[in-house]
This record gives structure tokens, C-alpha cells and sequence, in this order.
């Protein structure tokens, strides 16, 4: 905008913060200055905003409200952001000129005919026949779109399928649909990588998310714009709008979107530079059931709008088994035979744009589709230009070997050294740096599943070496192996101690003392002749007691005490 010599004012919560330190008043300057005046949904609601709207010199000012992205007026205005339904309300507050509202601009890739449609424009008071639609083809055709089924678990911690992005040396974003799973992915790729000798790790392999501080978010957006050299961003779906890169090559979406509106929002951010040549890539890893799925949804009988366009299921209480709960619109395209096909029908896109007359498409003008659909559905051309991904079916189970005598270890065994571990970890976690690993949490220096595979192979961890080669990769375990074998040395001790606890118990439970038959319990007793020499007699006035030599009846009895009854010279042992 400043290249069309429009002066421009950004207002939201980062700007204000920044602007108080120098003692201004955005808003105050918002008055006067600034052709263009670009808000936060969030600052809508604000008491600065409502005054700057009954100013006089801003009231004479405005002449057009303008909305972008419009389409996350009616997917996140219902979700988590709500302060976007506040853009349906301003437009009442705006004022009249000649007893007509403001004009609006609204501008989106992704608005397709039918129920969502609909709701924003109810949202915005817009009625059929008062409001003038261009719509323009969304589809990227310099963009091959490749759709590939996870061989792992998108609920694990391994990621095989991603092996090539560290290989191929391209700018690439990965779209994971949670926070958690960001992480999981990034923490795979950072092993992989220090396993693959990659320098510069900390520039290379980048997390982009709303739990990360402001200025590291800004660093990350600095590599993906304004560097040429190969990094992987780990993203949310805060990077899915609002975000272009001219470098990026690669939009990596990990797992099916919600609907297609999602899926071309992420795969549209990428290779925006002309110029350079790129050959951009949208590649979709969608889950090993999600073919099926899309089977039945397609399948089932049409339901009303409200149970098929869902808002984000990632927080959403599971469903029975029995229903489905994929998007019908991302359901046609995994199952579509030509992607970009599918992709035109659903958004009514025309065959034929016109040209468009800006300096920018002038000089760059945008790509034509070509000859032959270069997708990976089945009616078109394989992803010929995609490295092949080796070794990735998971190695079969083996049944686990059986444990040395005195070397099994219980789940109480378990649950014990689980803890002392855990209590470690933590211990090394409160004496990082905290600048240079402070946003990281625990689980990232010493992983469940590293503390898992320590406790299976306890007895094998015997000298410093063994501890370095399990903690391979590790820097923070790495640099305290010493502290990490003197545990396992103690953990062995305790696992004796509990091991010879257990049996004393087990011994005592064992020798309980044999009640005296009753004489009708006949079935029960065994009879046997003893030779007079054998039995010791005494006597006294309650009872009479016989010491007989066990060995001498023939029997072979476990330690414990017996009570004989004498009965006609028959010793009847029970």
C-alpha cells in the first residue's frame, strides 16, 4: 500500500504495547493520519476504538470498510477467536453517507457457494441482489498437489514419512493441526537431523506457534520470507492465513484438514516469488483410515448444514464409531481421481480469468494450467519429482525376550524406577540455561520413551559408554551421563532389595500351620503303618503326642507343621 503512496497504520495489541513504550497513542494519531487503517478483530470491542469512531475528524475520514480473509468471519467467529463476529456488528456503528451505510470490501481464496457462504453474508447484512460478487479461479496452477497416506501413527513420536524434507534441502512448511503434535514433529526431525551430522539446527529447524514469544515467532517469519537458505517450520494453524512466503517451496499439511477450505489456505501460502522459478509443492499426509472415511461420508445421506460443516474438531468430544466426522468437501477430494479438478468444481472456478492489468502480473504473469495434471490422483501423473521415502513400514514385533533370572523387572519395579527417572529429569530441567532451552519443557531433554527403553536394558547399562550410546543425540543427558548411570546402578540395588522383600513375604505366606481333621474328613487323609520305633510317645493328662520321623512314612512333604492322629496304631497324616 505504501507503494501506491497510501500511508498505512497497523493497530492491534502488539503495536499498542510497542507504541506506549514511546509514550504515543495509536489511536490519538489514528484521527488524523493514515489513509489506511488496519485493526485486530480483537481491538473492535475496545473503548479507544468506540472513541475514534464518534471523532469528528475520523468520522469525516472514513469512506470504505474493508474485511480480508472473510471467510474466518463465519469458521472462527465460532470457534476460538469469536471477537471476529464483532466485523458483522461494526457496520452498524459505522455512519451513513447520503443516508446510505459505508460501502464493504471483502476479499478471500475460499468461499464456495452454499451454506457458509450464506452465513457470512447474513453476518454482514448483505442481501442477494444488493452486493456485487467477482469471483476469480483460487487454483494455483504452478502448484503440484500430492496426497500420500501416513505409514505411521499421527499420535506418535516417530515420523519416517518426513525423512526426505531433511534431505531434499528445500524451504518447507509443515501444518500440524495442534501444538502438541508441532512439537512431537519438530523433536523427530531434530534427532534425525543431529543423527544426519546437519549444522545450525537452531536456524533449520524452527517452531512457529502462539506459545512462543512474539519475537521469536517474528525470526522464524524473517527465514521464511527473506532467506533463500533451506529451513523446516514446524506451524500451527495461526501461520495458515495472513502469511505469504516467496521462498518456501514445500507446504507440508501433517493429517486431514477439517474441509477444503483449509487445505487450499495452507497449500496457497507458499512459492509466491514468480521470478525465481520455484516448483512449489502441496503435500498432504492424510491417516490410514481416512479413505475410508471419506467412503461413508460421501456415502451417507445428506445432513443439514449445522452437523456437516463443523467448526476445528481437535478439542471436540469423540464420536461413535459408527459416525463419521470428516467434511463432506474434504471427503470429495481425497477421493477424487483429479485433484485440481475437484478443487475447480467445488469452488465454481472459472476456466478462463481474465488478464489480470497490475504492474506485478504484468511482468509475472500468472502460471496457465498445463497440458497434463501433474497430481497424484489416480487418473493423473505420479509424483515423479518426489524423493522416495524408504524404510517406512514399522519393523514387526518380535516377541520379547525372556529375562535373565533376577533380572525381571515387575510393573511395581517399574513404576518405581518411572519416578525416580522422572525426579532426574526434572533436576536437570531446573539447571539449563534457561535463555538458550527455557521454552522447551521437560520431556524434551529426557523423553517417556527414552526413560522407558533405559528401564528395559537396566542390566545392560554398565559403564559411562553404554550410557552415551543410549542417550545419543541428547546434549543436556549427554553431558550428565555420570549422574544418569549412578541411578541406574541404585535402581539395580533397590530392584534387588524389592525382589528379596517379595520372596520373605512369599515364604511366610506359604507355611501356614494345617487345622486338625475332623474324624469324617476320611476322603481327605492318607493312611500309613508306622513300626513302633519309629514314633516317640509322651504323654500327659490333656493329650498324647507322637514324635514321628516323616522320612520313615515314605512321604515327601514341604517344610510346615503336621498334626497326626493315632488311631489302632495308624498314623493318618492331613
Amino acid at each position: 500500500m505504501n507503494g501506491f503512496g497510501l500511508g498505512t497504520m497497523v493497530i492491534n495489541a502488539d503495536t499498542i504495547a510497542e507504541a506506549r513504550k514511546s509514550k504515543i497513542n495509536l489511536w490519538t494519531n489514528a484521527t488524523t493520519n493514515g489513509s489506511v487503517i488496519l485493526i485486530s478483530p480483537e481491538e473492535l470491542q475496545a473503548r479507544d476504538f468506540t472513541r475514534l469512531l464518534d471523532h469528528k475528524d475520523f468520522n469525516k475520514r472514513l469512506c470504505v470498510l474493508g474485511i480480508d480473509e472473510i471467510h474466518l468471519l463465519h469458521w472462527w467467529g465460532k470457534s476460538f477467536r469469536p471477537a471476529f463476529t464483532q466485523l458483522g456488528l461494526i457496520r452498524a456503528r459505522l455512519p451513513l453517507r447520503r443516508g446510505h451505510p459505508l460501502p464493504i470490501v471483502g476479499t478471500t481464496a475460499t468461499l464456495r457457494e452454499g451454506p457458509v457462504k450464506d452465513a457470512v453474508c447474513t453476518l454482514l447484512g448483505l442481501k442477494s441482489g444488493q452486493y456485487h460478487l467477482i469471483r476469480r479461479s483460487n487454483l494455483r496452477n504452478d502448484i503440484q498437489l500430492i496426497f500420500r497416506a501416513m505409514k505411521s501413527g499421527i499420535g506418535g513420536i516417530f515420523f519416517p514419512e518426513l525423512d526426505w524434507i531433511l534431505d531434499e534441502g528445500r524451504n518447507t512448511v509443515i501444518f500440524c493441526k495442534s501444538i502438541h503434535l508441532g512439537f512431537r514433529v519438530a523433536c523427530y526431525l531434530w534427532r534425525r537431523a543431529n543423527a544426519k551430522g546437519l549444522l545450525n539446527l537452531d536456524k533449520r529447524i524452527r517452531l512457529y506457534n502462539s506459545l512462543n514469544w512474539p519475537s521469536y515467532n517474528t525470526e522464524t517469519l524473517g527465514f521464511l520470507n527473506n532467506h533463500e537458505d533451506a529451513s523446516i517450520t514446524v506451524a500451527s494453524d495461526t501461520l495458515s492465513v495472513g502469511w505469504d512466503s516467496q521462498w518456501t517451496e514445500d507446504a507440508v499439511i501433517l493429517g486431514e484438514p477439517d474441509d477444503v477450505d483449509e487445505f487450499v489456505q495452507k497449500i496457497g501460502r507458499i512459492g509466491r516469488n514468480r521470478a525465481a522459478g520455484l516448483k512449489p509443492r502441496g503435500i498432504l499426509y492424510h491417516t490410514r483410515s481416512a479413505l475410508t472415511t471419506a467412503q461413508k461420508v460421501v456415502d451417507q445421506p445428506p445432513a443439514s448444514f449445522e452437523s456437516t460443516s463443523q467448526t476445528p474438531q481437535s478439542n471436540t468430544a469423540k464420536k461413535k464409531k459408527d459416525e463419521t466426522t470428516m467434511d463432506i468437501s474434504m471427503a470429495h477430494v481425497l477421493l477424487s481421481p483429479c485433484k485440481p479438478k475437484n478443487l475447480d468444481g467445488q469452488y465454481e472456478n472459472p476456466s478462463n480469468d481474465p488478464i489480470c492489468l497490475c504492474p506485478r502480473c504484468l511482468a509475472h504473469p500468472r502460471p496457465l494450467r498445463p497440458e497434463s495434471c501433474n497430481c497424484s490422483g489416480p487418473a493423473c501423473q505420479p509424483e515423479t519429482n518426489l524423493t522416495p521415502i524408504n524404510n517406512l513400514d514399522a519393523p514387526k514385533k518380535s516377541r520379547k525376550p525372556r529375562a535373565r533370572r533376577g533380572e525381571g523387572i515387575t510393573p511395581d519395579l517399574r513404576k518405581l524406577a518411572t519416578a525416580q527417572l522422572d525426579n532426574l529429569r526434572r533436576a536437570l530441567y531446573r539447571n539449563i540455561d534457561p535463555l538458550k532451552y527455557g521454552f522447551l519443557p521437560p520431556e524434551a531433554f529426557f523423553p517417556d520413551i527414552l526413560i522407558k527403553s533405559v528401564i528395559d536394558n537396566i542390566y545392560s547399562l554398565q559403564t559411562p559408554d553404554d550410557i552415551i550410546a543410549m542417550v545419543a543425540g541428547y546434549k543436556v543427558l549427554e553431558e550428565h551421563h555420570g549422574e544418569l548411570l549412578g541411578l541406574c546402578n541404585t535402581l539395580r540395588d533397590t530392584f534387588s532389595e524389592e525382589r528379596k522383600k517379595k520372596a520373605d513375604e512369599k515364604k511366610g505366606l506359604q507355611q501356614p500351620s494345617v487345622p486338625l481333621p475332623d474324624e469324617s474328613e476320611e476322603s481327605s487323609e492318607r493312611e500309613h503303618n508306622v513300626e513302633p520305633e519309629s514314633v516317640a510317645h509322651e504323654q500327659n493328662s490333656d493329650m498324647e503326642i507322637y514324635d514321628v520321623d516323616v522320612a520313615d512314612l515314605g512321604l515327601q512333604l514341604s517344610a510346615g507343621t503336621f498334626r497326626i492322629n493315632l488311631r489302632n496304631g495308624t498314623i493318618r497324616v492331613v
